[in-house]
């Protein structure tokens, strides 16, 4: 986990399908919490994972229908206060191309996590 949070600080992150971007401004099926979420708050979402918030692993398809091996995680965090027990619960979905030869994360789903 410290060298996917590492390679993110670095390198970022891309949004990679049309229902993470609509979560991220609070739009869709469970829209993250307003306000609108940037690209940076989700570099802080991965920064406050810990391995004990990992689900499972699967392959995902993105919009633009490429196929990327991802890990899927949620915790709760709030944007104020990072990792936080009580704050909404947030599941993520990334995975790294690699065809790319890039060490952006690619976002494949973002939203708040089912309870």
């Amino acid at each position: 986990m410290k060298v996917v949070q590492q390679l993110v600080t670095e390198h970022g992150v891309e949004i990679m399908n049309d229902a993470a971007s609509e979560a991220m401004l609070g739009a869709g099926r469970r829209p993250l919490p307003s306000p609108v979420w940037r690209q940076r708050d989700v570099v802080a979402l991965i920064c406050a994972l810990q391995a004990d918030d990992y689900i499972n692993s699967q392959w995902c398809l993105t919009s633009s229908k490429a196929r990327i091996d991802c890990d899927a995680y949620a915790t709760e965090f709030s944007r104020v206060r990072g990792r936080w027990v009580g704050a909404e619960k947030i599941y993520v979905k990334f995975g790294f191309s690699p065809f790319t030869g890039s060490s952006t994360a690619l976002i494949c789903s973002l939203h708040l996590a089912e309870r």
